[in-house]
């Protein structure tokens, strides 16, 4: 993937250069298909599991502990898991975007 080209999460390969708050950083590792059964939508963009930190106010929280604008959608839904070597990586949805964790996940994967 190229600097400055926004792809869905879906198209994350493992060795792709993602945008941090810092710079970027590299994918190591990606988990496709982690099918979940539903997620939150944070101040209408994003879209998170239950157990996906991302950060507020200089916080790591969960969607639960969130206590914006946060709606939760019930249905089964594939996810992607992308773990990173700083540990975080943005994510964008339109003008807006958010800090989220890019290694919280357990090691049954």
């Amino acid at each position: 993937m190229k600097k400055e080209q926004l792809v869905k999460v879906s198209d994350v390969k493992v060795g792709d250069l993602i945008e941090t708050s810092n710079g970027y950083t590299k994918v190591s590792r990606v988990v496709t298909e982690h099918i979940r059964e539903g997620y939150y939508i944070i101040d209408g963009g994003l879209k998170i599991t239950n157990d996906h930190p991302f950060l507020h106010d200089g916080e790591w929280i969960t969607p639960e502990k969130y206590d914006g604008e946060k709606q939760y959608v019930e249905e089964t839904t594939p996810t992607v898991y992308i773990e990173t070597e700083s540990g975080e990586f943005l994510t964008y949805s339109g003008e807006k975007h958010w800090t989220v964790s890019g290694n919280y996940a357990p090691d049954w994967f």
